[in-house]
């Protein structure tokens, strides 16, 4: 269950298989009553990528409008009780995928898995994993990534294909080829 105390982040990507790869992702941030704050939506294109990588940039753009949110207002920063990430992709929560002592765990090894072979997706999990300690800095609390279904997820789900035909374009990341 939400904490009510907490700034809830819903985030998704959304992926047409063409030969660009045509992607976008969006999210939906939403602050405690407490606040008194109208929610953020985005909604950014990133072609090229795929649908793990678009789940994964669109917790990173949320975490880094968070933190700039934060940045304007730090009066707020104290006031939330942490921050949860909902994602309609269990594959890319913290109990599967962006858990942040696996993700040690292979920054020691060099992102290599126990048989050697090289993590996928590896800079993009770097980079949740910086992204959410500055997070936990400016909140004082929390950060957890946890899987919600689709059902639940759908203003995310709109944004996330709505970001497919946006000129907005999102940071820009690249695909790695492991």
């Amino acid at each position: 269950m939400a904490n009510p105390y907490s700034i809830q982040i819903h985030c998704d990507g959304a992926m047409d298989y063409d030969t660009n790869q045509t992607g976008g992702n969006g999210f939906h941030i939403d602050f405690p009553d407490s606040f008194e704050i109208e929610p953020i939506h985005r909604s950014l294109r990133n072609d090229g990528q795929g649908i793990h990588r678009l789940e994964m940039i669109s917790i990173i753009e949320a975490m880094e409008e968070i933190i700039s949110f934060l940045n304007q207002n730090p009066a707020l920063a104290r006031q939330a009780a942490g921050v949860e990430i909902y994602t309609d992709r269990f594959s890319v929560t913290d109990g599967e995928l962006i858990n942040p002592y696996r993700i040690r765990e292979w920054r020691k090894a060099g992102w290599k898995n126990h048989e050697g072979k090289p993590i996928k997706n590896a800079d993009l999990l770097e980079k949740i994993d910086k992204t959410r300690i500055k997070v936990i800095k400016a909140v004082g609390g929390s950060v957890t990534v946890v899987y919600k279904r689709r059902k639940y997820n759908k203003v995310a789900d709109k944004l996330a294909k709505a970001g497919k035909i946006s000129v907005t374009r999102g940071r820009r990341f690249i695909a790695l080829n492991n």
